[in-house]
């Protein structure tokens, strides 16, 4: 769902088109307790394991209001932000997307968290001979316009044909309240992998 602090930045657009909202962050915690419930209100994950760089952000094809943003979630990667170590061992259960305040460009510290939702929880082991994880995340988000949300592509792909094929992917489909539809994502990376390939 939106955050308050996300439903202000687009407030702020609506009064200043200038001021888009440039999603760069996502960010995976650890579950919260089951009865926690999300108001709005939240202002930081309850306890955020990996923060990722947004690899794209798009409109919907056949719907011209949703956006959809897209990362690749990889707990062995470095992180963006400095100080900040992705880690292992421990069970995913919360994602947020961040986005980038305007007056601080590139730096974290000062990100606006605009979005978070409960993630289906998944393992990920500590060990790598256990499994590799690799998963591709896609957060389809309705707004009431697109055209304050900033647009881009970062990187030519997502994951390579090689890490498609030899690495555990988890894809996993997201379905929250309010802020979003279901993703479908079910045959994605077979399809993706059996294009390469042709």
């Amino acid at each position: 769902m939106f955050t308050d602090a996300g439903r202000n930045m687009l407030a702020e657009w609506l009064n200043d088109h200038s001021k888009k909202v440039d999603i760069k962050w996502i960010g995976v915690g650890a579950a919260p307790a089951e009865s926690y419930e999300y108001d709005g209100t939240e202002t930081g994950m309850s306890d955020v394991r990996y923060i990722g760089s947004v690899q794209r952000t798009y409109i919907e094809e056949d719907s011209r209001d949703i956006v959809r943003v897209e990362a690749v979630f990889d707990p062995d990667s470095p992180s963006p932000v400095p100080g900040f170590v992705n880690s292992r061992g421990w069970s995913a259960g919360e994602i947020a997307l961040f986005a980038e305040d305007p007056s601080y460009p590139g730096d974290f510290s000062h990100a606006v968290m605009i979005w978070i939702e409960r993630h289906p929880e998944i393992y990920i082991p500590q060990e790598y001979e256990h499994a590799a994880v690799l998963e591709i995340i896609t957060v389809p988000i309705r707004f009431s316009n697109v055209e304050a949300v900033t647009l881009y592509t970062n990187g030519a792909g997502l994951a390579t044909l090689t890490q498609l094929e030899q690495t555990h992917i988890a894809a996993i489909a997201y379905a929250g309240t309010q802020a979003i539809e279901a993703a479908e994502m079910d045959g994605m990376i077979l399809a993706k992998i059996a294009q390469l390939h042709s």
